[in-house]
């Protein structure tokens, strides 16, 4: 797959994890909702791209359930952690 074709997928994915966290969480129990959240999370996809739309999506659903908030925010904390940490290597050539 091209870089181009990649990365259009990887937008592709990362918008229809965000488009469905709700919908998860209102049609699913407890303990199914929580592995799908953390575990369909696109965190192998970290970079800008991935920080930004969990950013817009925590700043647009400011009245998300609180467990879904904090799950988002667990999240979102972990990419920036590793968009740091791959603008670090960047730098070490």
């Amino acid at each position: 797959m091209r870089n181009s074709s990649r990365s259009i997928a990887f937008c592709i994915l990362i918008e229809r994890f965000h488009d469905s966290i709700l919908t998860v969480w209102e049609s699913r129990s407890a303990a199914i909702r929580e592995r799908i959240l953390y575990g369909f999370y696109p965190l192998g996809l970290s970079g800008p791209q991935l920080e930004a739309a969990t950013s817009a999506w925590m700043d647009a659903h400011p009245a998300a359930p609180p467990a879904v908030r904090r799950i988002m925010s667990e999240h979102l904390d972990a990419v920036r952690t590793a968009v740091r940490a791959q603008a670090a290597d960047a730098k070490r050539g």
